[in-house]
């Protein structure tokens, strides 16, 4: 995702559920962060799934729970 990012390519990331799309979106995120770029970010999940997503941000990326 982040060469296509630095291609101006864009993609979008679907496939069969349980596959790790979450954790693959939250690297990505944290990978731009990481790398200086300075942007708010549209992530479109199902309602049902946002406390899925808080649970995850909180395991793998706390540093950026200010960001929420």
């Amino acid at each position: 995702m982040l060469d296509n990012f630095e291609n101006n390519r864009n993609v979008i990331l679907a496939d069969d559920m349980g596959l790790g799309k979450t954790i693959t979106t939250l690297t990505f995120l944290l990978g731009l962060m990481n790398s200086g770029v300075v942007s708010r970010a549209i992530v479109i999940v199902p309602l049902a799934l946002i406390d899925n997503w808080i649970r995850e941000i909180i395991n793998w990326c706390p540093k950026t729970l200010n960001y929420l």
